[in-house]
């Protein structure tokens, strides 16, 4: 991912279902975008680190996902039946998602 200066994540709940949330804050609006790209491509490709998940991505756990970019912010949901699961694994355990240049 391209280099970001903030970020801030949770789960919720909406008419949709529930959803782990993400927040990335960057310099500019030219790098969110970049990265918007880059996060979809991530979530389908990302795969758990510990050794038990070890083939499991999380497109496996993400049903839907809702990513835009406003400036230079970019605001992502991802939904599913495990949203809480996946927002413990990935907080507890420092899993690569947003790991940038």
């Amino acid at each position: 991912m391209r280099l970001y200066i903030a970020y801030g994540t949770g789960v919720g709940r909406d008419f949709l279902g529930p959803y782990m949330a993400l927040v990335l804050v960057h310099d500019d609006s030219e790098k969110a975008l970049e990265n918007v790209e880059i996060l979809i491509d991530r979530i389908h490709e990302t795969k758990w680190i510990r050794p038990v998940d070890w083939e499991d991505s999380w497109r496996l756990y993400v049903d839907y996902i809702q990513i835009r970019a406003e400036d230079n912010v970019i605001l992502a949901k991802l939904y599913g039946d495990r949203g809480m699961y996946i927002w413990e694994r990935w907080l507890l355990e420092c899993y690569p998602l947003l790991l940038h240049e």
